[in-house]
């Protein structure tokens, strides 16, 4: 913690000398950010670093302990701003006591949200569009006139015209280039993974999850589409016994019934080479994926393409019993 003190940039004033700068700390990536201390006796009231110091050096608070269950106590009768639940928020899984995760809301100060709420705002935004004709015209709008990028660039040689032997040369020398340099082409395509979802251009549901997202809302239950996890997005996620929930398709999946272990899948690529994977390894990656969840606490269920199709009613049924 640095000793330097630093302007208040989120508005907020220390309950026992009303000043509004504190001291600096730094995160372990190296980022400085002002410390605030939480008051332990009052709601939404924060003590600066030079106030909190002394209060620590005469002993004026109580001991950590007490502190805790007074902040326990306090998180007890938080209330939810958006559906007024007191209970409805995910239990924390590295502390022993009944301790429930809140989150302050983004949007409006002094305000609480429940983990499913504050879920539901953080990962609605991803799915701004229901078809690819949406997606189409919302494109067409945001780069037309001067949302384009050539908008008002009138150095382009509109005459100019290239040889067919010229762009076979330059299309020779970037594939050689790309061959030498399969990091660049990685990086290029995380940062429009990126962009893409700053704009909410992904995140389309499949045909699959589509069927999948409408059973579940007609018998009413809970669930995030699309949810992040360490290794990698579940299909649908459901509060209510913390279920990953997998729709696979039978051919990007390679479903047992329709491949054999050794069938190569010529419509994937393994990432460090371009080299087509065979049903095995992909079998081997969700194996990896359920085995982590597992061990993080998850309930992982997966339905193939033909059970949704054909059976959504005893899907709905196996994932009711999950959540009992």
């Amino acid at each position: 913690m640095s000793n330097s003190l630093s302007g208040n940039t989120i508005e907020r004033k220390c309950e026992y000398c009303g000043n509004d700068r504190t001291y600096m700390a730094v995160t372990k990536g190296g980022t400085s950010y002002p410390k605030w201390n939480s008051n332990p006796f009052k709601e939404e009231t924060w003590i600066c670093g030079k106030c909190y110091r002394n209060l620590l050096y005469h002993k004026a608070f109580p001991p950590i302990q007490v502190r805790r269950s007074i902040r326990i106590n306090r998180i007890a009768k938080r209330v939810c701003h958006k559906c007024g639940g007191k209970t409805t928020t995910q239990k924390s899984k590295t502390s022993p006591n009944d301790y429930h995760i809140w989150h302050r809301h983004p949007e409006v100060s002094s305000k609480w949200l429940c983990g499913r709420c504050y879920a539901n705002w953080l990962f609605e935004p991803r799915r701004r569009f229901k078809t690819k004709e949406e997606r189409y015209q919302y494109i067409s709008k945001l780069f037309s006139g001067t949302g384009n990028p050539q908008y008002g660039n009138h150095t382009l040689n509109v005459g100019r015209v290239y040889t067919e032997e010229r762009n076979k040369k330059v299309s020779e020398a970037v594939k050689q280039w790309a061959k030498l340099h399969p990091e660049h082409y990685y990086r290029i395509g995380i940062l429009g993974a990126i962009k893409a979802r700053k704009l909410g251009l992904s995140g389309l549901p499949t045909g699959l999850e589509i069927r999948m997202e409408k059973a579940l809302k007609e018998h009413k239950i809970q669930y995030i589409p699309q949810y992040r996890y360490g290794i990698g997005i579940m299909d649908f996620y459901l509060p209510e016994g913390n279920i990953a929930l997998f729709v696979d398709g039978g051919v990007w999946h390679a479903d047992p019934r329709l491949f054999d272990a050794t069938d190569i899948l010529f419509f994937k690529f393994k990432t460090s080479r371009n080299e087509p994977i065979t049903a095995e390894e992909v079998w081997k990656k969700d194996r990896i994926h359920t085995n982590y969840l597992k061990s993080k606490g998850y309930t992982v269920v997966r339905f193939w393409e033909k059970e949704i199709k054909s059976e959504i009613d005893r899907c709905i049924k196996i994932l009711l019993y999950q959540k009992t």
